[in-house]
């Protein structure tokens, strides 16, 4: 995962700015999924066998942000790069990292929304 550049994203073509919002999206969607799978908890029972236990509310809230995240790559795959669709990604973006606790990046996400 490379980290997101501002600098570059504020100097660069519509069209790389899409992609590099494309290559966020993909990430939040990773990590997104990655985090629904922790909330699943397993203990080993006498005979081996794992009884599941699952955080329900964290679970769907990552497995919601998930699909969200994978939704807006697919919308970014298919979409022309105009100002209206960067400005809503990189606004959906910013609040997967807020929702997160990632105010740095929310912030550069925001500049690069204006």
């Amino acid at each position: 995962m490379t980290r997101f550049n501002l600098v570059e994203a504020l100097e660069t073509t519509p069209a790389k700015l899409l992609n590099m919002l494309a290559d966020e999206a993909a990430t939040w969607e990773q990590f997104f999924s990655d985090q629904a799978a922790g909330y699943t908890i397993g203990e080993p029972d006498q005979f081996g066998q794992y009884d599941t236990f699952r955080d329900e509310g964290g679970y769907y809230f990552m497995t919601e942000q998930k699909e969200k995240a994978r939704d807006l790559l697919a919308h970014l795959e298919q979409a022309p790069p105009t100002k209206d669709v960067l400005t809503s990604a990189a606004t959906a973006l910013a609040e997967y990292a807020s929702s997160v606790g990632d105010f740095e990046l929310q912030d550069e996400m925001l500049a690069v929304a204006r």
